[in-house]
Order: C-alpha cells, then sequence, then structure tokens
C-alpha cells in the first residue's frame, strides 16, 4: 500500500509512469526488478540488500499471491488516465469538520431552519476566513464592534500559522509517527486481547489443548517515574538496617535482622523456614541451631540487590508488607552513596570503606555489627546530602523491582526450552520474564498474529522503554523458535 501511493503521487498528471510503475509494482515485491526504474528501485545497484518493509528482509515467493496482484494492477492500468489526475478530499474533510463544529451532529438542526444559516456561516468562514463575520455585519448595516474586528484578524493569523506549520516536512513527518505510533498500539492491543468480536468467538477458538485458554496477554507495568523534587531526607527518620540470611538468592529466608535508629538499636536472630545453605554457612559463620515510626527512610549497603528483595520476600510471606510500606518512604543504598561521594577508591565494600575512611574492623558477617559500623560512617564521613538526595529511591520504584524479581522467577521456568536451544540469552530470558510473559504467552502471541504479534509486544512501549527489545534479530530468533513448536 506504501509503494501504492508513492507511485500515484510521483505519477500526478503523467499516466504513461503510472503504467510503467503499476507494471513493476506486481513483480519488485516478489524480487523481479526487470521493470523497475533506478529512479526508485535500490535492487536495480545493488541486488543484496535488504527489504525494509518484508518479513525477514526478504523477498515474498507467494506465485499465486503475485499472479493476483498483476490481474489486479492490469485493470488499474487501463484506468491510468485516471489515476494521474486524482484530487485530495482533504479539503472536503476540512469543511465538513468547520459545518460541524457550527451543526453539531449531537443536536437535531436538519429540522431548523437556523441550519441554512450555519451551513451558509462555514462556507463564508472557508472561502473568505474569520472575516466574513466582519463583511455581513456591514452588509446588515450594522458596525461591527472593536473587539470582533479584533477576534476575526487573530483567528486568520493564527489559521494562517497552523497551516504554514502543517505543511513543514517536520509536521509531516511528526504526523506519520503519531500515525505509527497508533497503528501499533491498536495492533498490540489486538494481539494482546485477542478476538472479541466475531460470530462464535468463543466457540470457534478455545479448544482443549489451546493457548487460547490464557484470553488475554497481561500489559507491561511501568515503573513508577521518581519526582525530580524528592523529599527532603534530612528531616526525616534515618533507619540503618542490614540482613542475614540462609543463602545468597533473592528468595532466601533471613536468619540475623539488625536496625538502628539513633541510639536505639534492634537485633534478632530468628528461626528460618529452610536449611541454610553450606555457601551462606561459609560466608556467615552460622548454622542451624536451636537457639517502633513514620516517614522512615532505610539506609543499607547494597540493598537495592540484595537485602530488600530478601526483605520485601520475608514481608509478603507473613503478610506485613502493606504495613511496612505504609510507613517507609524510601531507602538509601550507601554503595551508590560512597561512589558517588568517594570516586576512585579500590574497594566499595562496607569493610574496605570503613577500615580506609574511618580506621574500623568488625565483623562483617553479624548484621548488629554491620549496622552499627555503617551508622558510623555515613554519620562521620557523609556530610553533603546532596548527594543522598541522589542515590534516594521511593519505596514505590524498590517495590516495583521486587515484584518484577517475583515475575520473573515465575515465569523464567517455562522459557528453559529457549535457552536450551540457545534461541535468547540469560540475559533476554530474564527480561521477557521480568516484563510479565511466559511461553504461553508467546506462544498466544505467535499464534494470533504471528512474527508481527511478537514484535508487538516485546516492542511495546513500558515507560521510555520497549517492554522486551525492538532487536530484530532476537524477534527473527523467538519467531522461529515458535514456529517450529
Amino acid at each position: 500500500m506504501k509503494c501504492f501511493n508513492y507511485l500515484i503521487a510521483q505519477g500526478k498528471g503523467q499516466p504513461k509512469k503510472i503504467e510503467e510503475n503499476l507494471n513493476a509494482l506486481s513483480k519488485h515485491p516478489f524480487g523481479d526488478h526487470s521493470s523497475c526504474s533506478t529512479d526508485w528501485c535500490r535492487f536495480i545497484a545493488d541486488p543484496s540488500i535488504k527489504y525494509k518493509s518484508l518479513p525477514y528482509g526478504k523477498p515474498l515467493q507467494d506465485k499465486a499471491l503475485q499472479e493476483s496482484l498483476t490481474t489486479l494492477f492490469q485493470k488499474y492500468i487501463l484506468n491510468s488516465e485516471k489515476l494521474a489526475n486524482l484530487g485530495s478530499t482533504q479539503s472536503n474533510e476540512s469543511f465538513n469538520k468547520s459545518v460541524a463544529a457550527k451543526a453539531p451532529k449531537n443536536r437535531f438542526y436538519g429540522g431548523s431552519r437556523s441550519l441554512a444559516y450555519r451551513v451558509a456561516a462555514a462556507v463564508a468562514q472557508k472561502n473568505t476566513g474569520h472575516k466574513y463575520t466582519v463583511d455581513v455585519n456591514v452588509s446588515s448595516g450594522l458596525s461591527p464592534g472593536l473587539y470582533t474586528r479584533k477576534l476575526a484578524t487573530l483567528r486568520d493569523i493564527q489559521a494562517r500559522k497552523r497551516k504554514a506549520v502543517a505543511i513543514t516536512t517536520e509536521a509531516k513527518l511528526r504526523r506519520i509517527a503519531l500515525k505509527a505510533s497508533r497503528n501499533q498500539s491498536s495492533s498490540t492491543f489486538e494481539v494482546r486481547e485477542g478476538v472479541c468480536y466475531q460470530s462464535n468467538t468463543m466457540i470457534d477458538t478455545v479448544t482443549e489443548d489451546s493457548d487460547e485458554k490464557i484470553l488475554e496477554i497481561p500489559a507491561p507495568k511501568n515503573k513508577p517515574v521518581e519526582n525530580d523534587s524528592k523529599p527532603d531526607i534530612s528531616t526525616m527518620t534515618h533507619i540503618y538496617f542490614d540482613i542475614e540470611a540462609t543463602g545468597l538468592g533473592r528468595t532466601s529466608h533471613i536468619t540475623q535482622i539488625s536496625a538502628r535508629r539513633g541510639l536505639e538499636t534492634f537485633s534478632k536472630y530468628i528461626l528460618p523456614a529452610r536449611e541454610i545453605t553450606p555457601k551462606a554457612a561459609d560466608v556467615t559463620g552460622l548454622t542451624f541451631q536451636n537457639e517502633k515510626s513514620t516517614n522512615n527512610v532505610i539506609f543499607g549497603h547494597n540493598i537495592y540487590n540484595y537485602d530488600c528483595p530478601v526483605l520485601y520476600n520475608a514481608l509478603d510471606y507473613c503478610s506485613l508488607l502493606d504495613d511496612f510500606q505504609s510507613k517507609i518512604v524510601g531507602f538509601v543504598d550507601t554503595l551508590k552513596l560512597f561512589k558517588l561521594s568517594f570516586p576512585n577508591l579500590g574497594s566499595y565494600s562496607q569493610c574496605k570503606l570503613c577500615d580506609t575512611l574511618i580506621n574500623l574492623s568488625y565483623d562483617a558477617h553479624n548484621a548488629e555489627d554491620d549496622v552499627n559500623a555503617l551508622f558510623r560512617l555515613v554519620n562521620e564521613k557523609i556530610d553533603n546530602f546532596t548527594d543522598v538526595q541522589k542515590v534516594f529511591q521511593s519505596e514505590l520504584s524498590v517495590f516495583y523491582n521486587y515484584v518484577s524479581l517475583k515475575q520473573m522467577n515465575k515465569n523464567v521456568p517455562s522459557l528453559k526450552q529457549m535457552l536450551d536451544d540457545k534461541v535468547v540469552t540469560k540475559r533476554t530470558a530474564n527480561c521477557i520474564a521480568r516484563s510479565g510473559l511466559n511461553l504461553s504467552h508467546l506462544r498466544l502471541a505467535y499464534s494470533r498474529n504471528g512474527r508481527t504479534g511478537i514484535k508487538d509486544i516485546f516492542s511495546e512501549p513500558c515507560g521510555s522503554k520497549a517492554r522486551v527489545t525492538k532487536s530484530a534479530k532476537i524477534i527473527d530468533s523467538v519467531s522461529d523458535f515458535l514456529k517450529e513448536l
């Protein structure tokens, strides 16, 4: 359709050129460039280049389709004179909009005497501009008011400016981009929702073994946007915390939790619900034995990557997450804080920072000692709260990361075959799983619209980024894998 539109636009007033290009158009998408012109066909100069708008960049192979297109275009060739002199309905649509503004369709003016005047006003505005109101006043023997003249002049100036901007290359490209965005959004919704309206929809599309039993592919969840105006952390309650756990995984169970708020301290050992892993026992020295505010900001070292997911998992397991979220404003990861405040240090582990900056050595795998050391380290060496503000993350943002991690752990096992066959990398599989998609969702998208369906859900906007990826290589790889299932 795009090629046909270009053909008509470039052949305006040239019926012979339209005939030649229509003949070429039935061959060009199928790799036959014998009738093409060097004016528009790049394949004559370089046959190795790829098609931009065809799957995998390769020419079409369906001979029956080519014969049908050739037959269809023969009818257009016979009418090349008409095609060379086509007009535009844009001016008609513009006039219809003016009439609709003066005689709205949601009100019945067809039986009113005012309809003729309303249409006449639209005609006058189309022909002479908004100054028609002044002309009507003069022809009626009335003196048009000063503000009537000013407003009419202003409206005409605004209309001329809009027209001048609308015909620029930038404005046209912007309209094309917006239209493409709307089309992709519509296509993505169709892939995610499936067939919603047709005869016998539920009977024809759902079978016992069909992926269509999942009626809708979940929409992506946008990451909360951090406000530029972050809360004043210096006025809030600072709580320093650390945990020790049964393992190094993000779903490990807590064995010790410690916190400090000013001079108040808290430390508890917890009977874990699962066995301590040998690796965690080696690192922490722990083995399995029978042995209070609001507006809080929690400080911890490397908490975004480890402590927060483990803590949220424990709170969620104990049904305490909602209560916790209501009392926490956000988090400050002191690992990022010291990287910002003290660049070019050799190591940013908490032990090394304490040893280097405040000459302190302590038991690094006891949560209580960790908390006290971190409290002293921050209070003695950080006096610039501007850096603290920069590394602050809201509770909503940290919670979003926790939910994404849960989704990833839930969905990654379904992608095992794709990983084993090296269809995607581990990083891409994690990205797919984090976005809320599993193998059933991918199969469903492919069954609904093939490669385009995979492209739509992978490249769906999610904040300022794509949901998964826009890489054609990855999309093709996943599509080929699903095609073979």
